[in-house]
């Protein structure tokens, strides 16, 4: 009941007036010199994803950028659980981008341990061309104790996808 109560609590908390600013408050420019750049909140903070790329988040909402060569059903399928659904089309500073989205139910404990025994995640995934045969994989997840039909995140999703923008490679000589 307790974790319930929490949960209930985190929902509220979001759907205040400070959450809804976070929309209109100054993002800060980040990215990796000579691949690409974006824009994220100024309390995320930005480490290494185990596939290779980076990772910004808050904790609970968490966006990856890595560079994938293959195929798009092969990205797809090299990423881990279940494939994705396709989910339309967004757009980005590079042109358009392809969505994939998925949910599920992810247990964090066992019947011995104390703290919330699942959580409930929402991601998307977006596949901006990176020349042939590769993409950008640009992969958000928003988690929550609770089931909500609104992801906490999605605005941020959203306009950090609208200005991820790839760098073109530089020039050999």
């Amino acid at each position: 009941m307790r974790d319930v109560a929490i949960g209930l609590l985190a929902v509220l908390l979001c759907a205040t007036p400070a959450c809804a600013k976070r929309v209109k408050m100054d993002w800060k420019s980040t990215g990796v010199a000579g691949q690409y750049r974006c824009q994220i909140p100024p309390d995320w903070l930005s480490m290494p994803a185990s596939d290779g790329g980076t990772r910004y988040g808050d904790g609970l909402v968490w966006i990856s950028v890595s560079r994938k060569t293959g195929s798009e059903a092969e990205v797809l399928a090299a990423v881990p659980g279940d494939k994705p659904a396709p989910a339309g089309a967004a757009k980005t500073a590079a042109g358009a981008a392809r969505l994939f989205q998925r949910q599920y139910e992810q247990v964090l404990r066992g019947e011995e341990s104390s703290g919330p025994a699942s959580s409930w995640v929402y991601e998307e995934l977006a596949l901006v061309p990176a020349g042939p045969n590769a993409f950008w994989l640009l992969r958000w997840r928003s988690s929550s104790p609770i089931y909500q039909d609104q992801p906490r995140g999605r605005d941020v999703w959203l306009r950090f996808l609208g200005g991820f923008r790839p760098l073109p490679p530089p020039a050999k000589g």
